[in-house]
């Protein structure tokens, strides 16, 4: 989504941060050599349209903070917001079925004895 995989992702980034004008990669593209194992899109319209739907990241923020500990030292606060994060990994397929709602139990050894214990 919404390439094949890695090696589609790979040649898809390659294409489209050389430069090459459209036409160049449309041609690429008709080689015979690329379509003994084509990638699945077929036109450099096709390859801009896939990535152009490709979900943005959350924006980083930033903004400049005064600790009272440290009065003449500014600190720049860099987050983003959660709502955002959320729901970027709720719309991303790489995270789907990965995602833990609950708590559960999980041990390092097979007797069930010691504890593994981590954020969810």
């Amino acid at each position: 989504y919404p390439f094949a995989g890695l090696d589609e992702w790979e040649l898809a980034k390659w294409l489209s941060t050389t430069g090459l004008p459209n036409t160049q990669i449309d041609a690429f593209l008709k080689l015979s050599w690329v379509k003994s194992s084509p990638p699945s899109f077929k036109t450099s319209a096709d390859l801009v349209n896939r990535i152009e739907s490709l979900p943005s990241v959350p924006v980083w923020t930033g903004k400049w903070i005064t600790l009272p500990e440290a009065p003449l030292d500014p600190q720049l606060l860099l987050y983003q917001n959660p709502v955002e994060c959320l729901e970027w990994l709720e719309a991303n397929p790489d995270f789907s079925g990965d995602k833990d709602y609950v708590p559960y139990e999980e041990y390092i050894n097979k007797d069930h004895i010691d504890h593994c214990y981590s954020e969810m």
